[in-house]
Formats: structure tokens, C-alpha cells, sequence
């Protein structure tokens, strides 16, 4: 059977915990930085949703350690309303949706 997916609802700055594989952000009140893992292993992902539908603020994913995201930097924005599912490859985190 397969494993269940199970999901947070960040709501100010943090690290990524491995244990969740689904990190909802609510930006309504303030913007969220969240921080990737540095990357252990190819394969390693997660899912990122900002939940806000009234405010102007947006959630700010930055990589950990040297990682890169997309191999272009090192912090991407995740507007309001959107969703994107990050996945590990050597020292890369590519955004695949």
C-alpha cells in the first residue's frame, strides 16, 4: 500500500522537516520563508501550495547549505494562489510543477 502524504500549514519562517511532504502556506497575515533540506539523496521532495487569497504577501523557498533551485539560485517566490512540487537531483532542486 502506498504511503500517505502528510501536509503542514506553515504560517511564519521555518525549515522544511523531511517528515512532511506537503507544505501549505498561509501568507494572509505576514510572508513565510521556508528553507529547504540540504539534499541527501536524488529523489528527495516536496509539495509547496500558498494558500492566501486576500493579501499581497508571497512565500520565499531558499535552498539549503550550496543547493541551488533550478540551477539558477538559491531562493524562489511562490506567489499567491500557486502550487509547485520541488524534487531533488545531485545538488539541484528542480521545480517539475
Amino acid at each position: 500500500m502506498p504511503r500517505s502524504l502528510i501536509s503542514i500549514i506553515a504560517t511564519s519562517d521555518q525549515n522544511v522537516d523531511p517528515g512532511y511532504d506537503i507544505y501549505f502556506t498561509d501568507t494572509s497575515s505576514n510572508t513565510v520563508t521556508l528553507t529547504l533540506p540540504v539534499i541527501t539523496a536524488d529523489g528527495q521532495h516536496f509539495y509547496f501550495r500558498n494558500i492566501n487569497t486576500t493579501g499581497p504577501d508571497d512565500t520565499t523557498i531558499n535552498a539549503g547549505g550550496s543547493d541551488t533551485i533550478n540551477e539558477a539560485g538559491s531562493s524562489y517566490v511562490l506567489f499567491t494562489g500557486t502550487f509547485n512540487h520541488f524534487v531533488a537531483l545531485g545538488t539541484n532542486w528542480y521545480i517539475i510543477g
